[in-house]
């Protein structure tokens, strides 16, 4: 598994300098039904089993979510709400027509972010030639 990067150019508005990043590279995009044939892979649920176990988790974190529960997957990721509002002067005119957007956030767990280095090499070009020599492993 490699983490693809492309050279990205970008000014400094201050002095018109150029600095070049690294800047990830999506190679594809994968969705639940790959996500559905992985399992059905990698375990004994066949595809119906398989796409009924992954809408259950969505319903449930939705309706978790909405009964204003946080959600945690114990190594990965936790879910929970938040809002964005406008500010009132006083607590009595606090309320919820203040709300402007309510938002869900996916926070990734420590032990998940550690894993990606550890897990992955990095590739400057989905292209190269010679891409396991530009591999680096952390």
């Amino acid at each position: 598994m490699a983490i693809v990067f492309n050279k990205i150019a970008r000014k400094n508005p201050r002095d018109k300098s150029v600095k070049y990043y690294p800047s990830v590279k999506v190679v594809g995009r994968k969705t639940e039904k790959d996500l559905m044939e992985r399992i059905c892979r990698n375990t004994t649920l066949n595809e119906r089993e398989a796409m009924m176990a992954l809408a259950e988790v969505r319903q449930g974190i939705m309706d978790f979510l909405l009964d204003g529960y946080s959600v945690e997957f114990s190594d990965w990721a936790s879910f929970r709400q938040t809002v964005t509002a406008k500010g009132a002067e006083t607590v009595d005119k606090c309320d919820a027509t203040l709300v402007r957007k309510v938002n869900v956030r996916c926070t990734l767990k420590k032990e998940f972010q550690e894993e990606v280095p550890r897990t992955f090499s990095l590739c400057f070009s989905a292209d190269c030639p010679r891409r396991a020599e530009c591999s680096v492993q952390p």
